[in-house]
């Protein structure tokens, strides 16, 4: 339980900082298969999951893929400093 609340708290004081940094407003593109765009244009215009757009929802998605890798690598270095400290 203490594990998975310093993991929380890093995660938001991280995000916090990097959202709200001076980057916090620039964009970038990228380019997805269409394949992707049919399946998000569908899950934006005919559910009610609250996406408003394409991009709501593509940035919605990475960061929670981007929460749970960063999660994953946290976990990953404390044990490796546990396993060093054994």
């Amino acid at each position: 339980m203490y594990f998975q609340t310093y993991v929380t708290k890093f995660l938001y004081i991280r995000r916090q900082i990097i959202y709200s940094g001076p980057m916090a407003k620039e964009h970038q593109g990228a380019s997805l298969p269409k394949e992707l765009l049919r399946r998000i244009d569908y899950i934006v215009k005919e559910t009610d999951l609250g996406y408003t757009s394409r991009a709501d929802f593509v940035k919605e998605a990475v960061r929670q893929k981007l929460d749970e890798v960063e999660r994953k690598l946290l976990e990953l270095e404390i044990l490796k400093k546990e396993l060093k400290e054994r």
